[in-house]
């Protein structure tokens, strides 16, 4: 800028030279070019001032339009005792970690809240006004302790998966072992303890069972989910070298009989979850 200032006033000496007007001398020269930069830069300062004003202006009034927004909304801080994925009045809305807080706006009104995660889902709904806030609280209810998955049942108490229905037919204790590795790695038949808690007490799901001969008794399965043919089931624990032990689903007691016996008995295959 300097330059082509130097250069307007030197175009101004050969014109005033060629009008036969007196030169200006050098310091004439060197305060009209600091007087043409002081100029500039008193412009330049007022047009950033300016610009600086008007942004403040904008700010102001983005705050103003956001805390007017504000005052319209409704707050809602929502809270879980399982991590599950929420939606509010039908809109995802994510995860909603299980150790902290979502807070987020809505409008003004009823909203709809679902969870779901880990097989379970929750649903509620709230009232909250313009410029308040609710806290709520999700509780997702306990998983049901049994339910149907594609290789099987699940134990969700257990953590164990179990056959959809035991192999159908008297087997031994040796056959029985055989049968459940043939279902694949991981499968197997059960401990005592495992097959003690497919019974229940209660007999929430009784199922008639009649003995070859012919009495007819009351089995007590915890679940209808696994297909039961008969009373009683092998595990795989030895009782010696000759015997194993077996669970009954009459009164869920363990019992032992020779490893080559096999009426009455069949095998129901399990695997961890």
């Amino acid at each position: 800028m300097r330059s082509a200032f130097l250069g307007l006033i030197l175009g101004g000496l050969v014109a005033a030279a060629h009008a036969q007007s007196p030169a200006p001398t050098i310091e004439e020269v060197e305060a009209q070019i600091k007087a043409e930069e002081a100029k500039q830069a008193a412009a330049a300062k007022t047009a950033r001032e300016a610009q600086s004003r008007r942004e403040a202006e904008a700010s102001r009034k983005a705050e103003a339009a956001a805390a007017q927004a504000a005052a319209q909304q409704a707050t809602l801080i929502i809270k879980t005792d399982t991590r599950c994925q929420l939606s509010i009045n039908g809109e995802g809305r994510g995860w909603l970690e299980a150790a902290s807080a979502q807070r987020t706006q809505v409008s003004p009104g009823e909203q709809l809240i679902e969870c779901a995660g880990a097989g379970r889902r929750v649903e509620q709904t709230v009232s909250v006004d313009a410029g308040k806030q609710a806290v709520v609280q999700l509780a997702l209810p306990a998983p049901e302790r049994f339910e149907r998955v594609s290789e099987g049942v699940r134990d969700n108490v257990q953590n164990l998966i179990w056959a959809s229905s035991d192999n159908g037919s008297d087997i031994n204790w040796g056959n029985a072992g055989a049968y459940c590795a043939r279902k694949g790695a991981g499968w197997s038949l059960p401990t005592v303890a495992a097959l003690q808690s497919l019974y229940d007490a209660a007999g929430k799901y009784p199922q008639s069972w009649r003995a070859y001969d012919g009495t007819a008794y009351t089995l007590k399965p915890a679940t209808p989910l696994i297909l039961i043919s008969s009373c009683c089931f092998w595990s795989n624990e030895q009782n010696g070298a000759s015997e194993a032990w077996f669970v009954g689903l009459l009164s869920g007691g363990r019992l032992a009989h020779t490893v080559g016996y096999a009426p009455g008995r069949r095998a129901l295959c399990v695997r961890r979850s």
